[in-house]
């Protein structure tokens, strides 16, 4: 793309975001489709937009709804422009529709409208099977352009998942009316309910003892021939969890107690029941039959729910991958393209760091396997990928786990890192579909050696703007820190004034990495554990709106860079009975406040009671030492009980590229 064209793309993403935004909102696939069709005529400026779904089982594409058209459409996938697109998986662009073979003109002639150029686009899921075709009809000014075709693509890959979350939403109701309507027609004709109904019905009497009458659907259904006679409690049925367990080893009681209770109206509504069968779930209703004031006996229906829970639970990960692509996509777009395939290349290595430690599991592998999770998470919630940061949050508590107790069961670690893995890869192919293999770069790139050289012989005032370009200045590890500052008090409902007072400063890609990944972790913990809400801070005397602020000196041999809040400081106290808990200091000995913040630093202390999927659990701070101590640096600590805390990282100037 041109540089036009890029600012045309970018202009667009606003309006793009608006857009993923709203498709969640849609359980109507009829809405969901129009919604869809005029976001792409308004976002590419066409003059008309046709969405073809796949019918896989007649291999045919059809379309509900079109503009400009108010029937069904259906033909063969493979036939025409369409039908291509969905076999192939490929884009076809035709500038001239009139001039190309593979148009058929028989829709023009019938409708009177002209076709000028089409721009038509497989819509691929995270798996990348086509479920439907976008077709894109007569640019409104000249032709479609490269940056059309992108902003297409980006949004085709997106609108897929959330056409197939509908789809499948739409295939359960059509099930619940299916079997609504089955069981409305056998209750027309009495005599015909027994033999007719799918789900189970009998009835028993106050002891579970069931009737002559049955429905000939029971005895399959709880897999036990001739029923009558034989107590319900005692057919090898089993509870699908724990509170189902409790219910079933009272239900002989409860049964006893709405024979008793014929005025409880609220006996049906609590006598529900799920239970497993073999390999199937049932679902069980209990109705009482009264006349006048007594209960005469008590009707069970019952229904196989396996395949409506199975669609319930395909319905909920589709949907909750829809939520994950549309934060992906976001993120992507926020990024940008090098900036993704930055921090891509990153969780790929950290990655492949946690498959060979799992093959090489041992106890001296495990602090190593944490600090790889732990840096992993800061970098997804730094780019708002909060689905993959949970999913990393959880392999820290495993790993922490594993280290507390010395061992290495790695159960149920090996299924959160497959977790984390699928939702890593479907994230990667979400990258490919949006960006393809295009090899351009997004901005005009200079030889590292050629922007240093322009660096040192610009004058300072301009230099510091030009830092602010540079993703490993300091300037810019500020930007990313400010923009965690924002995200991270909205969702602790926290007040936060974010300021910083630094130099021009430039450091080693890897030297960036690190320092950045500490930096938030400090500032995780700062905003959950220091920063007070604001209801805190008005009845301890202060503004309701703290303040965090990032500060910079350096010397000839250091830097150092200070993170400081106005919060509620460490109480040492507090650090000192949880010292003297674990048996870490002899209570009689003397310990000056410094001496006991110094503890915050060892591997696994924590004073912290909660966990949460912002700040660690005490089992961080070690790690930021470690890392700065690898370069020769360090960490300190200052804080005063009720006026704050201020982390101060050591560096020596020798990791440093350029420096005021």
């Amino acid at each position: 793309m041109n540089s036009e064209e890029q600012k045309v793309y970018h202009s667009k993403l606003p309006e793009l975001i608006e857009v993923f935004q709203s498709l969640a909102n849609f359980n109507n696939l009829e809405d969901l489709l129009e919604f869809t069709i005029h976001s792409v005529t308004r976002l590419v400026e066409a003059e008309r937009t046709s969405l073809f779904l796949v019918d896989e089982a007649h291999q045919e594409l059809y379309s509900q709804i079109a503009e400009g058209t108010e029937s069904e459409i259906r033909f063969p996938v493979g036939a025409g422009i369409a039908g291509t697109v969905a076999q192939n998986k490929v884009t076809i662009h035709i500038p001239d529709a009139y001039s190309d073979s593979r148009f058929n003109p028989a829709f023009d002639q019938k409708t009177g409208f002209r076709t000028r150029n089409i721009l038509c686009m497989p819509m691929q899921n995270i798996e990348g099977r086509v479920i439907g075709v976008i077709q894109v009809l007569n640019k409104i000014e000249g032709g479609f352009k490269e940056s059309d075709e992108l902003l297409l693509s980006t949004f085709s890959s997106h609108a897929a998942v959330c056409i197939e979350s509908t789809l499948l939403f739409s295939k359960m109701e059509e099930l619940v009316a299916q079997r609504t309507e089955e069981l409305s027609s056998a209750l027309k004709s009495n005599r015909m309910i027994l033999s007719n109904i799918r789900d189970g019905l009998f009835i028993c009497n106050r002891k579970g003892v069931i009737q002559e009458g049955y429905s000939d659907s029971c005895e399959t259904l709880l897999g036990e021939e001739g029923l009558a006679g034989k107590t319900f409690f005692t057919l090898s049925l089993s509870p699908i969890n724990e509170v189902e367990a409790d219910a079933f080893i009272q239900l002989e009681s409860w049964l006893e107690f709405g024979f008793d209770n014929p005025d409880m109206d609220q006996w049906e509504e609590l006598a529900t029941l799920h239970l497993k069968k073999g390999s199937r779930i049932l679902e069980f209703h209990f109705q009482r039959i009264q006349e006048d004031s007594e209960v005469l006996a008590c009707m069970v229906l019952a229904s196989d729910i396996t395949q409506k829970l199975e669609l319930e639970a395909e319905i909920a990960r589709s949907q909750k991958e829809a939520q994950n692509a549309t934060a992906a996509v976001s993120a992507m777009i926020q990024a940008g393209r090098k900036g993704f395939q930055k921090a891509l290349h990153q969780l790929e290595e950290g990655s492949l760091s946690l498959q060979n430690g799992l093959m090489a599991m041992g106890p001296e592998t495990v602090p190593e396997m944490f600090r790889t999770a732990h840096t992993l998470k800061g970098l997804c919630l730094s780019l708002n990928l909060d689905y993959l940061g949970e999913t990393l949050h959880i392999l820290e508590d495993d790993l922490a786990l594993m280290r507390a107790t010395q061992t290495t069961d790695s159960a149920d670690f090996e299924i959160h890192l497959e977790q984390f893995l699928g939702q890593f890869s479907r994230m990667k192919k979400q990258f490919e579909i949006i960006f393809g293999s295009r090899n351009e770069e997004e901005t005009i790139q200079i030889p590292r050696l050629k922007w240093l050289e322009i660096l040192q012989n610009t004058p300072p005032s301009i230099r510091e703007d030009l830092l602010h370009l540079d993703p490993d200045s300091i300037y810019h590890l500020s930007s990313r820190l400010k923009a965690e500052t924002s995200r991270l008090a909205t969702k602790l409902g926290k007040q936060v004034q974010y300021s910083e007072d630094l130099g021009a400063l430039l450091f080693p890609s890897a030297i960036a990495e690190k320092l950045l990944g500490n930096l938030l972790h400090l500032l995780r913990n700062g905003l959950d554990h220091g920063l007070e809400d604001p209801e805190e801070r008005i009845a301890s005397g202060k503004a309701p709106q703290g303040t965090l602020a990032l500060l910079l000196t350096q010397t000839e041999t250091e830097i150092r860079i200070r993170l400081r809040d106005d919060g509620r400081g460490i109480c040492p106290q507090k650090i000192l009975a949880k010292i003297q808990s674990k048996g870490l200091s002899n209570p009689a000995s003397s310990l000056s406040s410094q001496e006991i913040l110094e503890y915050l630093f060892h591997p696994g202390f924590s004073t912290k009671e909660e966990i949460t999927d912002v700040s660690g659990r005490g089992v961080g701070l070690d790690s930021v030492r470690v890392s700065m101590q690898e370069l020769g640096g360090d960490i300190r600590l200052e804080s005063v009980p009720g006026e704050g805390s201020t982390f101060e990282l050591i560096l020596p100037t020798e990791h440093t590229i350029l420096k005021s």
